[in-house]
């Protein structure tokens, strides 16, 4: 794409999209925000995450939350954060041009529903399968080193769908949304192998080589820029209210999803004695805390006092499903959101005066230690472990097939169709072979690659089982001919 909604030398921070303008006065009542917000609710590729991991997978017999409901979520705590920090911080700095805030509830939530399109069926045991496939060679590539040399990202995915392969209209891209919106989904705006990491974290990155012309964009006119005192941090605000909510909800909702189970007894976390299970318990919280939090910033009698403060809040009665049990846990739940939706702020960046988010220590050490809690306790059991390993070789063995059936069957990157695919797979090869943006990937097969894990991302973990079942002949029972239709 060569023209991207070119906005002049300064950003017009409307309705400005990669093709077309803000809707004629009088057609369309609805703001930017809230018709983007709308295209994602209405995506196909939202629906999908209905059958898509979060921790544990949607067919399990219990009703854990899935990746639907955890962007749901997330959304709403995205939105009412916006808002909150939106009037706070007009209250605090009431000479400030409220036009130079771009602080917008309904961006912050169609950002936040839209953050998660990207995640492959299996969700984190599948991203990392798939990254440690496109490092090496597959096939007769004459290329040596890596299949894709910038891998596969679940954020750079969400990017690619959002941005390219959404099917909307046939004249726009994508979901055609804003820039604002888009540079709102950036939770890591850069490319491979220019990533950054926080402490203890692995390596992140938001947009593929096809995408670079976005990124630069975003870049160009001011969308992402940095904020704080960090000049490595790249987010827009309203794309580090996403990040923040996201986080809030992880450590909330999985903590939520694995006390009604029995998998974390809160219940025993106030009995525990000091040399059993809770001392371990802190000592794991308090090591991820530090990979996230240096010394300088919470010594460790700061950081001991708040873990033991946590402790006692979360320190319920055991869930039986009872209405009492049920009402505890809600209190548990809002108080813990209402917690860390006050560990932070907007402040004016140093110099610059542009606002950003500002996270208090002690509440990125809550999140990190409520995470830590679920690692501890579900991450760690055995038979989380072996339904990742299983779910692993699906990924891998599903990718490797896939991928010799588009060599097989589209003779040496001329596209000539030989025999039927399933139609959004076919589509996909048939454009990684068609489009220019593709050639920075050199030869077909390394095209054959992307449009593989492209399409491999529009599967849920059902749908991805069920294939791996037929191209490995673990089954040969019949299926409906809509079953790999979005």
């Amino acid at each position: 794409m060569s023209d991207l909604g070119d906005a002049g030398d300064t950003p017009n921070w409307g309705d400005v999209r990669p093709v077309g303008t803000k809707a004629e006065e009088g057609e369309d009542a609805r703001t930017f925000g809230q018709r983007d917000s709308d295209r994602v609710l209405y995506a196909p590729e939202f629906r999908r995450l209905a059958g898509v991991t979060q921790v544990i997978s949607p067919q399990a017999d219990f009703v854990f939350h899935d990746r639907l409901t955890h962007s749901l979520k997330v959304a709403q705590v995205a939105r009412r954060l916006a808002e909150q920090l939106r009037s706070n911080f007009l209250k605090e700095n009431s000479g400030f041009d409220e036009a130079n805030l771009l602080l917008d509830g309904d961006v912050c939530y169609t950002a936040a529903l839209a953050h998660d399109l990207g995640h492959p069926p299996f969700g984190h045991a599948a991203e990392t399968a798939l990254q440690d496939i496109l490092k090496k060679k597959l096939g007769e590539d004459p290329h040596n080193g890596e299949l894709l040399n910038d891998s596969f990202e679940g954020n750079a995915q969400t990017f690619r769908i959002v941005s390219k392969l959404s099917f909307r209209k046939e004249d726009e891209p994508g979901l055609n949304l804003s820039w604002r919106t888009l540079a709102a989904i950036s939770k890591y705006p850069w490319q491979h192998g220019n990533e950054r990491t926080t402490r203890g974290d692995k390596p992140k990155w938001g947009f593929y080589n096809t995408e670079a012309a976005y990124e630069s964009h975003l870049a160009h006119f001011g969308y992402i820029r940095p904020h704080g005192d960090d000049d490595d941090i790249l987010q827009s605000l309203e794309a580090q209210i996403m990040d923040w909510a996201d986080d809030i909800a992880y450590a909330v909702h999985d903590l939520d999803d694995f006390y009604r189970t029995g998998m974390i007894p809160l219940n025993l976390l106030g009995t525990f004695n000091e040399s059993e299970d809770w001392d371990d318990i802190k000592r794991a919280g308090i090591t991820s805390v530090r990979n996230a939090i240096r010394k300088a910033e919470l010594d460790d009698e700061a950081l001991d006092t708040l873990v033991d403060e946590l402790r006692v809040v979360l320190s319920v009665r055991k869930f039986d499903g009872s209405a009492r049990a049920q009402e505890a846990l809600r209190e548990l739940s809002s108080e813990l959101i209402r917690q860390l939706s006050s560990d932070c702020s907007v402040q004016l960046r140093d110099g610059s005066g542009k606002p950003y988010l500002h996270i208090t220590v002690e509440g990125r050490a809550r999140a990190a230690f409520l995470k830590s809690i679920t690692q501890w306790y579900v991450l760690g059991d055995s038979s989380v472990e072996l339904m990742q390993v299983g779910q692993t070789r699906v990924v891998r063995e599903l990718f490797t097939e896939l991928w010799t059936i588009g060599k097989k069957h589209y003779s040496s990157g001329t596209g000539k169709r030989r025999r039927p695919l399933p139609e959004r797979f076919q589509h996909y090869l048939m454009e990684s072979l068609r489009l220019r943006e593709f050639d920075v990937y050199g030869g077909p097969e390394r095209k054959l690659a992307r449009a593989t894990v492209d399409f491999m991302c529009t599967l849920t973990d059902q749908q991805a089982s069920l294939l791996h079942q037929r191209l490995t002949g673990d089954s040969v029972g019949p299926l409906p001919n809509y079953w790999l239709r979005v």
